[in-house]
């Protein structure tokens, strides 16, 4: 078992699940939730389960799941640069006919870390 106060003092798991974090937050609340998760995430691989493209944005690395597999992996910047879910989704979800690489601007800044491959 994990708790919040043993991840603040180093302690916890080297792996860390977050399923749908912050899906029924709002966005003051979410905030907030997202700068904690910041600290117990540090130093740690850490997979979330996000439907929130701002949250999938800001991951090191994204996986797009559907249809009973997995359809793209990437991060944010190179999934809008092909054609595919993540970037009709993306473009979905700033409006229509805009520019998919230039919304990648209008996206949140705190980072959301993400499985790490190993080399």
């Amino acid at each position: 078992m994990f708790t919040p106060a043993a991840g603040m003092r180093g302690e916890g798991p080297d792996i860390l699940i977050l399923d749908e974090a912050t899906a029924s937050l709002d966005l003051a609340t979410e905030a907030k939730v997202r700068a904690a998760v910041d600290v117990l995430t540090a130093g740690r691989t850490t997979i979330v389960v996000a439907h929130r493209l701002a949250t999938a944005a800001n991951a090191d690395l994204v996986a797009v799941v559907g249809a009973g597999g997995l359809l793209q992996v990437g991060t944010h910047t190179a999934l809008l640069a092909e054609e595919g879910p993540y970037r009709d989704l993306w473009a979905a979800y700033v409006g229509d006919g805009a520019d998919p690489v230039a919304a990648d601007d209008a996206q949140p800044t705190e980072p959301v870390r993400a499985p790490q491959t190993a080399t």
